[in-house]
C-alpha cells in the first residue's frame, strides 16, 4: 500500500484532492487488520533464522497498532491547517504507513538487528513528518531537533547493542535472554 500510495501521489494531477490517498491508506490498514485477525490462535512462526517471529505477543501489539493507525488515518483525512498557508499534502499517508510498518516490524523482531531496522523504519519517516510544514518555523525547528536527538539516540542504542552482542555472543533475543538469565 505504501508503494501504491507514493506512486499514485506522484502521478496524480495537483488539482486532484489527496483525500483519496487517505481513504486508500485506511483501506490498507483495515485489510491488514482483517489479515491479522485471521492469524489469531495460530502457532508461533519464525522465519529468517528466528529474526522475525509471529507469536501471540506480536499479534496483540500489531492489533493495537493497526487500530490506532486506523483512527489516525480517519482523523488525518479531514485535517486542514488553520493558517491556510499549507496546501493539503498526500505524502503524510505513505510516510505514516511506513512508520507503522516500522513499529510492526519491531513487534515481531526476534533479533537485535531486526529490532534496530524496525526502529529506523519508524524514525526516519517520523523526522520527515515532524518537518512537513515547511513554512512553519516551529515545524522546522522541531524537525531539526528531532533529527539531532534521533541520530544521537541511534548511535547510543547501537553502542549499547554492541556491548550486549559482545557479552552474549549473539544478536538473537532468546539466546541473549538465556545468557543473561544464567
Amino acid at each position: 500500500m505504501i508503494a501504491i500510495l507514493s506512486v499514485a501521489d506522484l502521478f496524480m494531477p495537483k488539482k486532484v484532492d489527496r483525500k483519496i490517498l487517505g481513504w486508500a491508506g485506511f483501506a490498507g490498514v483495515v485489510l491488514a487488520l482483517i489479515s491479522l485477525v485471521s492469524l489469531i490462535g495460530t502457532d508461533t512462526t519464525s522465519i529468517l533464522y528466528d529474526t522475525f517471529r509471529l507469536d501471540s505477543f506480536a499479534i496483540a501489539f500489531k492489533l493495537i497498532l493497526l487500530l490506532g493507525a486506523a483512527l489516525v488515518m480517519l482523523l488525518a483525512i479531514d485535517y486542514r491547517t488553520n493558517d491556510g498557508l499549507e496546501e493539503y499534502k498526500g505524502e503524510f499517508y505513505y510516510l505514516f504507513l511506513t512508520a507503522l510498518l516500522g513499529t510492526m516490524f519491531m513487534a515481531s523482531s526476534g533479533d537485535l538487528i531486526t529490532l534496530f531496522v524496525g526502529l529506523e523504519l519508524l524514525s526516519i519517516p517520523s523526522y520527515v513528518l515532524a518537518g512537513m510544514r515547511k513554512r512553519n518555523l516551529k515545524s522546522n525547528e522541531s524537525a531539526m531537533k528531532y533529527v539531532i536527538n534521533g541520530g544521537i539516540s541511534s548511535a547510543i542504542t547501537l553502542f549499547g547493542m554492541s556491548y550486549v552482542y559482545g557479552i552474549a555472543g549473539t544478536t538473537n533475543l532468546r539466546e541473549i535472554a538465556q545468557v543473561f538469565g544464567g
